[in-house]
């Protein structure tokens, strides 16, 4: 399960950095065995998943016993209208697949 701790933005000028701050609860699990992923396109009618460029976050510490905080800094590299998604999913570079596991959360 995971929040967003920082406060979404509705505006930015082109060249500032986008700041995102998630608590993410991992029950047992350790950082390394998920990712945290920032997708992000220009808006069209119809973007494909396949269309986003994906950036990942890092750990950045621990919140509580139960709570990590994960962070991404990202300046885009296009000005315009853009969406975005952060999803969490599980990790393991044993899997044949990044989404083997069929297991995602969206925030």
């Amino acid at each position: 399960m995971g929040r967003r701790l920082d406060t979404p933005c509705r505006r930015i000028a082109f060249g500032e950095p986008l700041h995102f701050k998630l608590a993410v609860k991992l029950n047992g699990l350790q950082p390394d065995d998920v990712v945290v992923e920032l997708l992000l396109s220009r808006q069209y009618k119809r973007t494909r998943l396949d269309q986003f460029k994906h950036f990942q976050f890092e750990c950045t510490g621990t919140l509580d016993s139960q709570a990590h905080q994960f962070e991404l800094r990202h300046v885009p590299e296009l000005c315009g209208r853009q969406e975005y998604y952060l999803r969490i999913y599980p990790h393991h570079p044993l899997l044949t697949h990044p989404l083997e596991m069929g297991k995602m959360i969206w925030l």
